[in-house]
């Protein structure tokens, strides 16, 4: 599979604006590094597929797979990677979350019983 010098140049390109988006986002405490790691790893994928297309042949040749089949099977991969990832974040706010209305419920249990807070 050959890819035109200025499509990859656009690729190289279009990956390191997303590197640097990614670092931006950061900066600003809009995107968390665990997060961020996701991104990156995405960046490098795609540089990796765009500018050495022949990495594609050469997964395709190791897993006996047509190269649309394998283009689909590494999408597939990597977007069940995410939702794993993104599951996993969530299961752990869910957690937090059940604990700290524990707490509160608790606290609040104990400023009921000294009378300083009123029952709703």
């Amino acid at each position: 599979m050959e890819i035109a010098l200025h499509l990859r140049i656009l690729i190289g390109f279009l990956c390191f604006a997303l590197v640097g988006i990614i670092i931006e986002l950061i900066r600003q405490n809009r995107l968390k590094e665990h997060y961020a790691i996701i991104w990156l790893l995405t960046s490098v994928i795609i540089f990796v597929f765009g500018i050495w297309p022949d990495s594609l042949n050469l997964i395709s040749r190791l897993v006996q797979l047509h190269h649309l089949t394998t283009l689909f099977l590494v999408a597939f991969l990597f977007l069940l990677a995410i939702v794993l990832h993104f599951t996993l974040a969530i299961s752990q706010l869910f957690d937090r979350n059940r604990r700290l209305t524990q707490e509160v419920a608790w606290l609040r249990f104990e400023l009921e019983q000294f009378g300083r807070v009123e029952k709703e």
